[in-house]
């Protein structure tokens, strides 16, 4: 695919970036050119939490969210001790990692989903999809008791 090819995407919208870093990177390159683009991006909260940063801070500071992942964190905070945040020790043995992705609800409760909700709500977003990454945790399973945990945020609201 040619480069113009892919700023076409970009320009029409058809392409959304999950890294919020990326997006603010091609904006800037664009603006470098002289030309403005429309980005949304792709939050996933659990690419926040790994990191120690904020899902809902993030979620009110950037330009434009298109939609979101839901996906959530575990952390094993032994193994987190010894061998630090940037341990991960993929493809091993997830139960020996500083931290993993996990089946929604598993890190955060439905409390917390219900507020990311609502601040995906007030910035106007209407898709969501569960992603399922837990490696302890078999799809069929998981996408069931991330929908509870999603059902439970939903009547914590009403």
């Amino acid at each position: 695919m040619s480069t113009r090819a892919v700023y076409r995407w970009i320009e029409s919208g058809a392409i959304h970036f999950t890294e919020p870093a990326l997006g603010a990177l091609l904006v800037r390159c664009f603006k470098g050119r002289g030309r403005q683009i429309d980005l949304a991006a792709n939050v996933d909260p659990s690419h926040f939490f790994w990191m120690q940063m904020d899902p809902q801070a993030v979620v009110a500071r950037l330009a434009r969210v298109g939609y979101a992942h839901l996906k959530d964190v575990v952390f094993d905070h032994r193994s987190l001790a010894l061998n630090g945040l940037l341990d991960h020790r993929w493809p091993g043995d997830p139960n020996e990692a500083a931290w993993r992705f996990a089946t929604v609800g598993r890190g955060r409760d439905a409390s917390w989903w219900r507020t990311f909700f609502d601040a995906l709500a007030a910035r106007g977003v209407k898709t969501a999809a569960i992603e399922h990454e837990d490696p302890l945790v078999p799809v069929e399973e998981g996408i069931v008791e991330a929908a509870g945990v999603f059902a439970a945020a939903t009547e914590a609201a009403a």
